[in-house]
């Protein structure tokens, strides 16, 4: 597959072809140089120039940015795509020669990672566009944890990579289910509510009052478990190293019996686990992560926790907050009625903002929900 664009000198403007590439056709050097080096890479009015050449208004700059028939490029296209099924057509949201926006199912790994090396959302792609005779290498924008469900970014081209990697993805919202009902902390920040998207709104949704905003940021440095090949820790005072991570929720509803919370979310950073991680700081874990959530089979109080703590950093502690970022013992029989809906961290990225790196088009795309979330909605009369 060959990508090229197109760009017409307005009428009355002179310019250099160098100041076309770089300035309204917005290409990088590289770019430039490895076009220069391409069988007809850059061409004006059909004819090769230099960069040098001057430009009057009605000339057609066209530049060969990819050419997929490059047989390295080929090569490193997986043959085999493991025994995931081919993909389904509703599960692409969105597509064009530039853009792929997959709504991902729980439970498949967006790319290949230790034990997962041919079973990926990126064999479904790569498997897809080569039953369609598509040589094309997609570059995943952006990751989902295996557990979380709803949208992924795929770039079809390296520079429609390069430009949503620079700022045309604009936004991206989560929903999320967790345990308790969110009230100001040291690590819950109130904060402004959110700028509109396009969520319709959630019924019942919380009031705002005094002790119990509905908006909220964590600000927290999350930093990898060096006891762990898969877990993060949050890093508050940065003893681990851990990167600067800013999450902001906003609590859509609360339901009472089963003392849990519906969140849409958006983050500043992107970490790994970040949402999960974080939420866990703030005592209140995902439903259904058992990676920092409730763990499964262990009854156990606050002391027990403390203990349990104390003994894996092998030294005492002196704040309760320290102790956040570690799995929460099981919670109470009574308090778990709404886990029973998720095998699996209730997250699914529902939303996202971006601006079409070639066009300019700003799209909104919105994810439908999975099963498990759509389902506890509805028994909970929640409405989105």
């Amino acid at each position: 597959m060959r990508k090229e664009i197109t760009y017409i000198v307005p009428a009355g403007t002179t310019m250099t072809l160098q100041q076309a590439l770089r300035g309204p056709m917005q290409l990088t050097c590289r770019q430039v140089r490895s076009a220069k080096f391409r069988e007809n890479g850059i061409l004006v009015n059909a004819e090769r120039s230099r960069v040098s050449r001057v430009l009057q208004g009605g000339d057609e700059v066209r530049v060969l940015l990819e050419d997929l028939h490059d047989p390295s490029q080929v090569r490193s296209i997986r043959e085999n795509p493991g025994d995931l099924p081919p993909l389904k057509e509703e599960e692409i949201l969105y597509e064009d020669e530039d853009l792929l926006l997959i709504n991902k199912q729980a439970g498949i790994c967006v790319h290949p990672s230790h034990g997962h090396y041919a079973d990926t959302l990126a064999d479904q792609v790569c498997a897809r566009y080569r039953g369609q005779g598509i040589t094309e290498i997609p570059r995943i924008i952006g990751r989902l944890d295996k557990e979380t469900s709803g949208l992924v970014l795929f770039a079809r081209n390296k520079v429609a990579a390069q430009r949503l990697s620079e700022g045309c993805l604009l936004r991206k919202e989560y929903l999320a289910v967790v345990h308790g009902r969110l009230t100001c902390s040291p690590v819950l920040q109130p904060s402004r509510v959110l700028p509109p998207s396009q969520i319709p709104q959630s019924s019942p949704v919380l009031p705002p009052s005094a002790d119990a905003p509905v908006s909220f940021t964590i600000t927290c440095p999350i930093a990898r478990d060096p006891s762990s090949l898969n877990r993060m820790l949050a890093d508050p005072e940065g003893i681990l190293g851990g990167r600067a991570a800013v999450t902001h929720l906003q609590v859509l509803s609360y339901d009472a019996e089963s003392d849990a919370s519906l969140l849409r979310l958006w983050l500043e950073t992107g970490r790994t686990h970040q949402i999960r991680v974080h939420m866990a700081y703030a005592g209140h874990p995902l439903l259904g992560d058992t990676l920092y959530g409730p763990q499964p089979h262990t009854e156990g109080t606050l002391h027990d926790l403390l203990q349990h703590t104390e003994d894996t950093l092998h030294g005492p502690l002196q704040h309760t907050e320290d102790t956040l970022h570690d799995p929460l013992p099981l919670l109470p029989e009574d308090e778990k009625s709404a886990a029973r809906f998720f095998h699996r961290a209730a997250l699914h990225c529902f939303h996202m903002e971006l601006i079409q790196p070639f066009t300019g088009q700003k799209l909104r795309i919105q994810a439908p929900l999975p099963g498990d979330l759509a389902e506890y909605l509805h028994l909970q009369q929640i409405a989105l």
